[in-house]
C-alpha cells in the first residue's frame, strides 16, 4: 500500500505524519514529499493517519490484494482544539574550557577565565591558588588578589555577580582562600569597565560563579598533597602543644585563662601558698618545640541533591567542606642594637 498525505489547510504535503494499521505491527511515516509505503499481507485492514496538531483520520475496509499496489491518498486538517503549552527549560553548564572560551569570545570587556575542568587538572584546592593561573593576576599572602599589579584596594570580588563584603575591614578584596574549588563552576576576571559593573575598582573584578543545584544526587571527594624537600620531613620544624581542635582553626579551651576574672590575687608576701597555687595553673611550657614536619595536605568534599515533592515544588542544596594544612617557611632576622 502506498499513498500521499496532504495538509488541507496549506495545500501542501505533510512530512513525517504517522500511518498505522490497526491490530497489526504495520506502520510507516511519510517522507519529505509526504509519501509513504507499507508492505502488507493480502487482506482487509483499518488504517489510521495522524500528525501532531491535526485531526486523525481512520479509513476502514482497505483491501490489499496479492501482486497489486493499493493507493490511498489522505488529507489531514488542523485540529480545532488548542494544544497545551510545553515549556522546556535548559541550564547551560559553563564548567568546561570550551564554555569559558565561548564566554570570552562573546564578552564586551577584557576578560580571562578558568573553568572547573582546568582547575581540577591543576589540582588547586581553593580559588586563591587557582586564580594565579589567570594572566595578569597575582596573589598576595595566599588569599588577596592583585590584578595588573594593582593592590587589593583596586580589586573587587563578586559571587555569582553580587558584591560580597570582605572579611578584613581594611581591605576591599575578599579572601579567596575561603572558597573551595569543589563548588566552583568557573572563575572570570574582568579587567575593563562597563556600565553594568560597579565603579569602585580599577585593577579588575574577580567573579566567582558557583555550581547550580544538581538535578540528581551528586558527590565528589578530593585529596591533595604538597612536598618541599627544603622544609618537609625535617627535624627542626617549630611546633607547640595546642588544643585538639587547632587543626580546625579554633581553640577548644586550652588557651582560656586558668584564673577566673575578678579573682583577687594577693602579693607573694601576703599569701605565698595561694600565689604559688594560682601560678601553677598556667601551662609551664612557654617555648616552642622542635619536631619533624609533615607534608602539606588538603581534603575536600562537595555534594548536592534535589528533592521533589508531590505538590510540584522542589528543594535542592549544594555544599562543600574543605580542610587544608600548609607549612610556610619564614626567615627570621635577629638584630642587636649597640
Amino acid at each position: 500500500m502506498t499513498g500521499k498525505i496532504l495538509d488541507g489547510d496549506f495545500d501542501d504535503v505533510l512530512s513525517f505524519a504517522n500511518v498505522t494499521v490497526k491490530n497489526t505491527n504495520y506502520g510507516a511515516s511519510t517522507d519529505f514529499d509526504g509519501k509513504y509505503s507499507i508492505n502488507m499481507e493480502p487482506g482487509t485492514y483499518t488504517v489510521v493517519y495522524s500528525f501532531v496538531g491535526y485531526s486523525s483520520k481512520e479509513i476502514t475496509d482497505v483491501v490489499i490484494k496479492a501482486g497489486e499496489v493499493t493507493i490511498v491518498d489522505v488529507t489531514l486538517n488542523a485540529s480545532a482544539a488548542a494544544l497545551d503549552d510545553i515549556v522546556i527549560t535548559v541550564t547551560r553548564r559553563q564548567n568546561s574550557e570550551k564554555a569559558v572560551l565561548e564566554v570570552q569570545k562573546n564578552s564586551t570587556v577584557v576578560l580571562d577565565g578558568l573553568s572547573s575542568e582546568t582547575i581540577k587538572k591543576a589540582g588547586s584546592s581553593s580559588v586563591a591558588s587557582a586564580v594565579k593561573a589567570v594572566p595578569g593576576v597575582s596573589v598576595q599572602d595566599g588569599k588577596f588578589v592583585y590584578v595588573r599589579g594593582l593592590g587589593d584596594r583596586y580589586t573587587k570580588t563578586l559571587l555569582n555577580g553580587m558584591e560580597v563584603p570582605g572579611l578584613d575591614p581594611d581591605k576591599n578584596a575578599l579572601q579567596l582562600d575561603i572558597f573551595p574549588t569543589g563548588v566552583l563552576e568557573n572563575l572570570q576576571v574582568k579587567k575593563s569597565s562597563t556600565a553594568d559593573l560597579t565603579a569602585d575598582f580599577t585593577g579588575g573584578i574577580v567573579d566567582i560563579l558557583t555550581k547550580d543545584i544538581p538535578s540528581s544526587e551528586e558527590y565528589s571527594l578530593s585529596f591533595s598533597l604538597g612536598y618541599n624537600p627544603d622544609m618537609h620531613f625535617n627535624d627542626d620544624y617549630l611546633s607547640y602543644n595546642g588544643g585538639d581542635t587547632d587543626f580546625l582553626g579554633f581553640d577548644d579551651g586550652t588557651r582560656d585563662s586558668p584564673i577566673a576574672a575578678g579573682t583577687n590575687i594577693p602579693l607573694l608576701q601576703q599569701d605565698g601558698s595561694l600565689v604559688r597555687e594560682l601560678t601553677q595553673r598556667f601551662n609551664p611550657e612557654l617555648a616552642a618545640m622542635r619536631e619533624k614536619s609533615f607534608m602539606n595536605f588538603g581534603f575536600s568534599f562537595s555534594g548536592g541533591n534535589k528533592y521533589k515533592f508531590d505538590s510540584g515544588n522542589s528543594l535542592g542544596f549544594t555544599a562543600s567542606l574543605a580542610i587544608k594544612m600548609i607549612l610556610i617557611f619564614m626567615k627570621i632576622l635577629l638584630m642587636d642594637n649597640f
